[in-house]
């Protein structure tokens, strides 16, 4: 009986260090790429064009219109960033309810890593948080007003969901 427990001990352990383990490794991955993006100057970002503004232009399309319809792509796709942000941290918070993971865990590191990104200035070259940086390009597009503030209210909630999922490592 003592073999047989000891044998599915160790395989709930094992599978508990597999899910740790890809849940530690797509953290990083998405705090790297963020950390990509957060290190490319905001200048070459802003001003280079949009091929979907010339190519709409090129087919007749009055510079309002392209305005317009360039506005409803980049909403859209803002609002799809963040959909998926807050679903890929939910499944993180699905998992850490069913695992209890401690602070001192991969997944822990990755969660205070991707908060650190999107609300410090600290943890990149440009000095600017992922906030900050998301504020500043959005607003040059005009699409969410000029002051963003769309854009900081929904980047802050993330920050708050990230906080708060923090405080549930153990």
């Amino acid at each position: 009986m003592r073999t047989m427990l000891s044998v599915i001990y160790l395989k709930i352990s094992g599978l508990m260090m597999a899910r740790l383990q890809a849940v530690s490794t797509a953290l990083r991955t998405l705090c790297s790429d963020i950390l990509v993006e957060l290190e490319k100057p905001l200048s070459t970002m802003i001003s280079q064009p949009s091929t979907t503004s010339d190519s709409l232009l090129a087919n007749g399309y009055t510079h309002t219109q392209t305005h317009h319809l360039d506005c409803t792509t980049v909403k859209g796709e803002y609002h799809a960033f963040l959909s998926s942000t807050v679903k890929f941290l939910y499944a993180v918070q699905e998992r850490q309810q069913l695992w209890g993971w401690g602070t001192e865990s991969g997944v822990y590191e990755g969660v205070s890593w991707m908060q650190a990104l999107w609300a410090s200035r600290k943890p990149n070259s440009q000095h600017l948080s992922f906030i900050e940086q998301q504020m500043s390009c959005y607003a040059d597009t005009g699409c969410f007003g000029k002051k963003s503030r769309e854009v900081l209210r929904r980047d802050v909630e993330v920050v708050e969901y990230l906080n708060d999922l923090m405080d549930m490592f153990v």
